[in-house]
């Protein structure tokens, strides 16, 4: 029988692993910030100094998306919400652009879209102030809010327009919807007969010809 060949156990020296992790951790938060940007390209434009806001209502006690007819939050998840922004100070909501994709509520009125940024570059630490509305919608009647305008049956709703601080992108602490009030979604009411009716009367009125002198 063959001998097998003995091993001697100082001989034997474990491999070291390679170090792969950044030496500081600037370099981690660094690389973190990257992976970020890289997978909120499809959202909007991440590039340089992007200002950001965290588009979420989870942590704001009482801005839960409610029915306005039942009075109780949304838990339907075909619902969706998507951010608009504008320059600080507009209130007018046709002067606003979406901001990023839309994304679904979670249940109890309740949406977490991480990170949406304007496609805006500033100064390092200005942390500027932007406009900015939440508007809500069915997503199966429209993969926009305004394609859902064309349906008045289908329940929808905006919030109020805020101005509200941003951050910059990997660097600043991430700022929030502070300044959004309560949504509240509903069908858009068709008028009544009665209502009908005097908008016809007012119209006879305003056009009944005028005696000739």
């Amino acid at each position: 029988m063959r001998e097998l060949p003995t091993v001697d156990p100082g001989g034997l020296q474990l491999m070291q692993r390679p170090q792969t992790l950044p030496s500081s951790l600037a370099g981690i938060r660094s690389r973190l910030a990257s992976v970020v940007a890289a997978c909120l390209l499809p959202f909007g434009t991440v590039s340089g100094l992007a200002q950001c806001i965290q588009f979420s209502n989870a942590f704001l006690p009482g801005r839960a998306v409610i029915d306005r007819e039942t009075g109780s939050t949304v838990d339907d998840v075909q619902f969706v919400a998507q951010s608009y922004w504008g320059p600080a100070g507009t209130r007018n909501p046709s002067s606003l652009a979406p901001l990023g994709a839309f994304t679904h509520l979670i249940g109890q009125g309740i949406f977490v879209g991480g990170p949406r940024c304007v496609p805006v570059e500033v100064t390092q630490g200005s942390m500027p102030v932007f406009a900015f509305q939440v508007r809500v919608w069915d997503s199966n009647f429209g993969a926009t809010y305004e394609d859902s305008l064309a349906h008045p049956a289908v329940k929808r709703g905006s919030s109020n327009i805020f101005d509200a601080r941003t951050y910059t992108l990997g660097d600043d602490v991430p700022t929030g919807l502070d300044g959004l009030g309560r949504i509240a979604i509903g069908t858009v009411p068709e008028p009544t007969p009665s209502v009908l009716l005097g908008i016809g009367v007012a119209l006879l009125i305003t056009r009944r010809p005028r005696p000739a002198r």
